[in-house]
């Protein structure tokens, strides 16, 4: 569960820095 926060936080990491 942890990896997939992980994923979502660069995610959306990603997204805001666009």
């Amino acid at each position: 569960v942890h990896q997939n926060f992980m994923k979502t936080n660069l995610l959306e990491n990603h997204e805001d820095s666009f």
